[in-house]
């Protein structure tokens, strides 16, 4: 994020000595009332001028309006609870920003916080950003870059943040800063196998790279080494997963939208016809929290818990008890209810449950399946000795990774090139082993399809496996059987993938950086040489 983008109002310094004695009567009497308010809902509205700080409660909050005398009014839903000694803590668990003028059409809003010592800001949106940035598109606010861990709801010239737990943790949250910004192009999320995706600020897609199959979903079959907007997907879009020839989207109506090669059904609109531009998938219109693509099929997870398949099933990849193809919607065997996530390999998947543990399915050569066999299954079979709740999974070519709320790291399968990540020199882990160096410190992974990468709570980014391409990110095409950091990426980083051969960060700033291979363009930056560094990828602003 660009500093240089924030601006003031001169009159905003020159006002600050004129109302401290205000302001500081304010805080006084404020500090006073949060003894009553103690463990109780406080509201308020607040009227702030252009500029002018204001106290409520133990935080200080402080507004810029985006032109001249014009006025924002706060209100926080917060409680006090008794988490820093005498003075307790406060904490915040939403804010509303309301009064918004049209001059601040087009402007974004930065929300920052610190602790008692004002210096350095916290991490309270997610566990690598200290800024949240909410997107404004004339009047109507989305989540933006350092969001994540919070909801935004939008109203005429109104934004409320609610985070999923409250702001302070670790730390009293003593000062909640909201400052305008320069509105910057951003992406939220990204990902990659033989082609790559990335969902923008406004919420569409764009795609680069492979595209002979219809899988850039922009009408044609052609390949691009730069993005291209996906076909009636410009807004709306909460999450993108890619395949081998495919994609689908997970839409904020909670229906999901498939594009690309159809020849198993994995589009899952009824048909084996290949699809240029996005279709429906059968039966899910609504109703789907999270998805996955494969090589050849697709997964979706229900808000009821159930889990549904389609796609290519000649290794029981589909988890029905059967090897026949699906072209709509199949429920898993005994998955009806109580899933958390997914992830879909090339001819396995594996899915976490709510109580804790995971079941895989699929082909298992090299003990896919986690169940410390090599015994292949056309239904879910229990990972060996996890039990623990699982915060994210993800499946590779013949391997599967999770990470857990303790932020350490497991994976087993197939590790014929060090994708495991364990240092060890045996071909396959048919059950869970912890990543060498990674028992705690990561906050999210991707598993490609012999290589692996994690994102680190110091926005840096590891990858180890297969490197013929130079795709670990190194600068070299040596093989790592443990991570190594990603040259250049070593914070900053909001978003990873791994794909065939290629990795992809989305940066805190805006930019997308891939490596690797780049047949057909799949890095995206307007060429087709092999990068074993990180390059921008071009068309996304």
């Amino acid at each position: 994020m660009v500093r240089d983008d924030y601006y003031h109002d001169d009159p905003v310094e020159d006002s600050y000595g004129k109302n401290f004695f205000t302001r500081l009567l304010v805080a006084a009497s404020l500090v006073l009332g949060s003894i009553y308010l103690y463990q109780t809902t406080f509201a308020a509205n607040v009227s702030i001028n252009s500029g002018e700080s204001i106290q409520f409660g133990q935080g200080l909050t402080q507004a810029v309006a985006c032109s001249g005398s014009s006025s924002l009014t706060l209100s926080s839903g917060s409680t006090f609870v008794n988490g820093a000694g005498s003075s307790g803590a406060h904490y915040f668990n939403s804010v509303t920003v309301s009064g918004i003028p049209n001059s601040c059409y087009g402007t974004d809003f930065v929300i920052t916080a610190y602790d008692n010592s004002n210096s350095t800001p916290l991490t309270i949106f997610n566990s690598t950003s200290t800024e949240a940035v909410i997107y404004n598109n004339n009047g109507t606010f989305t989540r933006g870059i350092g969001s994540n861990g919070s909801t935004v709801s939008s109203g005429s010239g109104t934004f409320t943040i609610t985070f999923d737990s409250p702001v302070a943790l670790a730390s009293s949250v003593y000062k909640l800063g909201i400052q305008s910004k320069k509105h910057s192009s951003f992406v939220s999320a990204v990902d990659l196998w033989t082609s790559g995706c990335v969902i923008t600020d406004t919420g569409g897609v764009k795609c680069w790279g492979n595209g002979g199959n219809g899988e850039l979903g922009n009408g044609g079959t052609s390949n691009t080494s730069s993005a291209v907007a996906v076909t009636g997907l410009s807004s709306g879009v909460v999450s993108v997963s890619v395949g081998e020839g495919h994609a689908c989207a997970l839409l904020d109506t909670g229906g999901v939208k498939c594009w690309g090669y159809n020849g198993y059904g994995q589009l899952g609109d009824g048909t084996t016809t290949t699809r240029t531009t996005p279709v429906s998938v059968s039966g899910l219109t609504s109703g789907v929290s999270t998805i996955s693509v494969g090589y050849n099929n697709s997964c979706a997870v229900l808000t009821s818990g159930a889990l549904k398949c389609w796609g290519r099933n000649d290794q029981g990849q589909i988890g029905d008890g059967t090897t026949t193809a699906r072209n709509t919607p199949t429920t898993v065997s005994g998955l009806s209810s109580g899933v958390k996530s997914v992830g879909v390999g090339n001819l396995h998947a594996c899915a976490t449950l709510v109580s804790g543990g995971a079941k895989c399915w699929g082909y298992s050569g090299s003990g896919e399946l986690g169940d410390g066999l090599r015994t292949s299954s056309t239904t879910p079979v229990i990972v060996y000795g996890l039990t623990e709740v699982v915060s994210a999974i993800s499946s590779g070519g013949s391997f599967t990774c999770i990470l857990l709320s303790t932020g350490e790291m497991k994976c087993w399968g197939s590790n014929t090139n060090g994708q495991i990540g364990s240092g060890s020199g045996s071909n396959y882990h048919p059950a869970p082993v912890t990543v060498s160096g990674l028992s705690s410190g990561v906050t999210a992974i991707s598993a490609g399809n012999n290589h692996t990468c994690a994102l680190l709570n110091t926005g840096g980014m590891k990858c180890w496996g297969y490197n013929g391409n130079g795709h670990i990110g190194d600068g070299t095409t040596t093989d790592r059987t443990t991570p190594v950091n990603v040259s250049g990426l070593t914070s900053g980083v909001s978003a990873i993938s791994a794909g065939q051969n290629a990795s992809c960060a989305a940066l805190s700033s805006g930019d997308v950086k891939c490596w690797g291979d780049n047949t057909r363009g799949k890095l995206g930056d307007g060429t087709t040489t092999q990068r074993p560094t990180p390059v921008s990828v071009l068309g996304l602003s």
